[in-house]
């Protein structure tokens, strides 16, 4: 593909988003500017470097996967595989895994590893990412209203089935 063919579907791609979010938030107008306008500046700022920062580590983190199950591709091309894995997360998780394998696979299709052996790399990060989960967890307690303590017991009894 030619460098002005990506340059045209990477501005297509851009308009298309563009467009699927102003399509979104058509009506919602007020309350996002009042979002805005309320959430401490200190706040998004953090949020959005916090989130740079997990794009990041969970990309050098694929790139080490990927190096260990065999593969031998370059840097800038895995970064760019995970960022197509990332828009594939905005639809669904498993669409994300199978959207960054593609992209790799499309991209360096003789120095990535085979599919079955990408597809093993994503459980070391799938693994950490859930039990961060499980470690930050503690913090929907408050605002849903429940008792650290009482929420427990009631995730690990068995359920009792509904009388007929």
């Amino acid at each position: 593909m030619s460098s002005r063919a990506k340059l045209l579907l990477t501005t297509a791609g851009a308009i298309l988003v563009a467009a699927l979010l102003g399509r979104a938030l058509v009506g919602q107008g007020d309350d996002c500017a009042a979002a805005l306008r309320t959430a401490p500046i200190a706040t998004l700022v953090a949020a959005v470097s916090l989130q740079i920062c997990a794009l990041v580590a969970r990309s050098e983190a694929w790139s080490v996967c990927v190096s260990a199950a065999g593969g031998h591709v370059a840097r800038r091309r895995l970064y760019r595989a995970a960022s197509a894995g990332y828009v594939g997360n905005l639809v669904n998780g498993q669409f994300g895994v199978a959207a960054r394998i593609a992209a790799l696979r499309h991209s360096a299709p003789r120095d990535s590893p085979p599919v079955a052996a990408l597809i093993t790399a994503e459980v070391p990060i799938l693994a950490v990412e859930a039990g961060l989960a499980a470690l930050t967890s503690f913090t929907l307690v408050g605002p849903l209203g429940r008792s650290r303590h009482a929420l427990a017991p009631r995730l690990a009894a068995p359920r009792r089935p509904a009388e007929a």
